[in-house]
């Protein structure tokens, strides 16, 4: 499986390199800061750099009472391809294990959008903000008339997990498969975009001790836990010059008889063409979990020749 998503994804973008015109070249450093309940601590940092062909190395880490005070890094490579019509990518990363923790995962795979439009031939920005949520609100533009541009995407991405092993012999291993079908619109100068994802697993999942670095689309914070099916709608609106606000809310079912969770968020964004800012809140709630809060600020560059 592994040689299948690399194959599928390397050979789609050789092909999209061969057969379509080069676009101008750019470099878009970010990074995020994002603290909150139980001593939650944690950073992301990516650089996306390219043209059409684009590549984007990104870390990320975080710690909190909740996974033992234990500082969890992950490290990712995202190549893409973009044209105003369709994009495709293939990303690949780990977290390594560390000391007083069994805890590790390598993970891969592949995605891909269409996008429809009015013909401009530029990348979809609905694409920009389901890739990089509010680090992609830029260039909003003044307000079109009526729709102006619909995106349609699914990925697939796969995790190999080794934890503690609950019953205290050996560790557990764990497959976990995420299915993503999104769906985007962009109206009246505001992004409404929708996100379903399927979690399967291969594995005892009652053996293992609780994922600690999974990371849920529209939610901000890394979790704990084996989710099952998580749904995200976040809205942008383009309604003042500079500034974008946002909101989403994501709901997310668990295995291992695990409550439900609701992660509300609320921000903006500021782009001053070089540099774009934003800040945000997230309000998370869990069944039968303590509910949790978290603040968060990033900043980006956009260089381009």
């Amino acid at each position: 499986m592994k040689k299948f998503f690399a194959l599928a994804g390397l050979a789609a973008i050789s092909v999209a390199l061969a057969a379509s015109p080069s676009a101008a070249f750019f470099i878009q450093p970010a990074l995020t800061q994002l603290t909150g309940s139980h001593g939650y601590d944690g950073t992301e940092a990516s650089v996306d750099v390219g043209g059409a062909f684009h590549l984007m190395p990104a870390f990320s880490s975080y710690h909190s009472d909740l996974s033992g005070g234990q500082t969890y890094k992950t490290y990712s490579l995202r190549a893409a391809y973009d044209t105003g019509l369709w994009g495709v990518g293939l990303t690949g990363g780990a977290t390594p294990g560390i000391a007083g923790s069994n805890f590790k995962q390598n993970f891969y795979g592949v995605d891909g959008t269409l996008s429809f439009g009015p013909g401009t031939g530029k990348v979809s920005r609905l694409r920009q903000y389901q890739a990089q949520g509010a680090a992609g609100l830029t260039n909003m533009g003044s307000a079109p008339e009526g729709l102006a541009g619909v995106d349609l995407g699914a990925g697939i991405m796969h995790y190999d997990e080794t934890n503690a092993n609950l019953s205290g012999v050996g560790l557990a291993k764990i497959g976990q498969t995420n299915l993503r079908g999104s769906a985007g619109a962009a109206f009246l100068d505001n992004i409404l975009t929708l996100d379903i994802t399927k979690s399967v697993y291969n594995g005892s999942l009652t053996g293992s001790a609780a994922d600690q670095a999974q990371i849920i689309q529209g939610v901000n914070a890394i979790v704990q836990g084996f989710p099952d099916t998580s749904v995200s709608l976040k809205l942008a609106m383009g309604l003042l010059p500079l500034v974008t606000p946002y909101i989403s809310y994501t709901h997310t079912t668990f295995k291992n008889g695990v409550g439900a969770s609701g992660a509300y968020v609320v921000g903006g964004a500021v782009n001053l063409l070089m540099l774009n800012v934003h800040a945000f809140y997230e309000r998370y709630t869990q069944v039968g979990g303590q509910n949790q809060n978290f603040v968060g600020i990033g900043a980006g560059l956009n260089f381009g020749l």
